[in-house]
């Protein structure tokens, strides 16, 4: 058992305690520019989980934000992202809400797959609603063409039968 991690179409597979070189290059402005390289051990694995709402999480290393900073030279900690994975889906909305809360002062945004799934579910039920007043009115035109069908023949037959 070991951990996939590469660049391209190269992957190796990772075991634990094993040394692995993270190369970090990132162009921060026109003037200054990360290009990093850094011997890491791993020291756990994940198991392999697959396709999980967002991302897939397979193909990740996770390092300490202290190691990066420490190869960044940065002393404070700054956040672009922060991946929060409920094991119960059913309090997702309140855990995005108390962290919302706890990050008021900052502008950030919460992405809960269950306000995915509820959305879906709007167009859906809209679509829905479309489709059947589709159907009614194509049902209702239908039982006006026999109706009118009817009373002309109705009507042919009196006609034959009064002469």
């Amino acid at each position: 058992m070991g951990y996939k991690a590469g660049i391209g179409n190269e992957t190796a597979v990772v075991g634990l305690g094993e040394n692995v070189t993270l190369i970090i290059t990132a162009q921060v402005n026109s003037t200054f520019a990360y290009n990093l390289t850094r011997q890491l051990r791993a020291a756990g694995l994940m198991e392999e989980g697959g396709t999980a709402g967002i991302t897939n999480f397979d193909y990740w290393a996770f390092v300490p934000t202290r190691t990066i900073l420490e190869m960044c030279n940065e002393t404070e900690e700054k956040y672009r992202i922060i991946l929060v994975k409920a094991s119960d889906p059913k309090p997702s909305e309140q855990v995005a809400k108390d962290i919302e809360a706890q990050f008021e002062k900052y502008s950030i945004s919460i992405l809960v797959p269950s306000s995915f799934m509820r959305q879906v579910d709007r167009v859906l039920n809209l679509l829905q609603i479309f489709l059947m007043t589709v159907a009614s009115v194509s049902l209702l035109v239908a039982g006006i063409g026999i109706m009118n069908v009817m009373t002309v023949s109705v009507m042919e037959r009196t006609e034959k039968l009064a002469c």
